[in-house]
């Protein structure tokens, strides 16, 4: 994401980057974790909501929980007011972040039933779980237009496995709701992330995911050899593309 120049890729690392701030100080430091919720939020929306989430569940956890939660929304009202603010003064409503008024964007075919849909899960679905590697005619490449994650990251395919062998607890399900708060946006948008290895919007449920693979943990202790090659094959595959990208050799399905 970091080496493409663009301000939708460098936004999603920067959400992140604050969002991970927030669950790491917000505990001990609602007042801040609050801001760092905020500046998350307006960088990438989806990776706030996941934040929003797990940092919720962190606070109600604390000694003082109404006081916490309280503190965590002043220190973002700063970022919600100046967001709106400069939404107000740019297009008249403090809701309106500009998105649909780029121009020829709602004219684009994969936006054919808006800029968010229901009809546009199964397309994100398939990126996320089933799109798999091109073919430039001579040899087997890279799809700049998405492949399933479990091709760019198969440690993955270990959760659900581990998970499966755990008795549920809260924090596992937090984490889950978590996740799902932060795909869903990216789910039901037109488009399914474009230039991209894997499924980018899959960043944005990142912080989720750390947690669900701290839980997973204990179950795959035994298991250490098959998660030590899950994540070898991860490396090697993502030296694979970046080797054919760097070659030229790359293909782009759907747009």
């Amino acid at each position: 994401l970091a080496a493409v120049p663009s301000s939708w890729y460098l936004a999603q690392l920067a959400g992140l980057a604050f969002g991970l701030g927030a669950l790491l100080v917000g505990p001990r430091r609602p007042l801040l974790g609050g801001l760092l919720l905020g500046l998350a939020t307006a960088s990438r929306l989806p990776v706030g909501l996941g934040v929003a989430v797990l940092l919720g569940a962190d606070l109600l956890r604390t000694s003082t929980p109404r006081r916490s939660l309280l503190l965590a929304l002043l220190g973002g009202l700063p970022v919600a007011l100046a967001w709106g603010t400069l939404n107000l003064a740019r297009f008249g409503d403090p809701f309106d972040n500009g998105y649909a008024r780029i121009p020829g964007v709602i004219a684009e075919p994969w936006f054919a039933d808006g800029i968010a849909s229901l009809t546009y899960l199964p397309r994100s679905l398939e990126a996320l779980l089933l799109r798999l590697p091109g073919s430039d005619g001579s040899m087997i490449v890279p799809d700049l237009g998405g492949m399933a994650v479990w091709i760019v990251a198969p440690a993955l395919l270990l959760l659900p496995l581990a998970l499966r062998r755990t008795r549920p607890r809260g924090a596992t399900v937090i984490a889950i709701v978590a996740t799902v708060a932060a795909l869903l946006p990216g789910l039901l948008h037109g488009s399914w992330g474009f230039t991209q290895l894997g499924y980018r919007f899959a960043y944005d449920a990142l912080p989720g995911l750390l947690l669900l693979a701290l839980a997973a943990a204990p179950s795959l202790d035994r298991r250490r050899a098959l998660v030590i090659a899950t994540l070898v094959v991860g490396l090697f595959v993502n030296l694979w593309a970046y080797l054919q990208l760097g070659g030229g050799h790359w293909t782009i399905r759907g747009l």
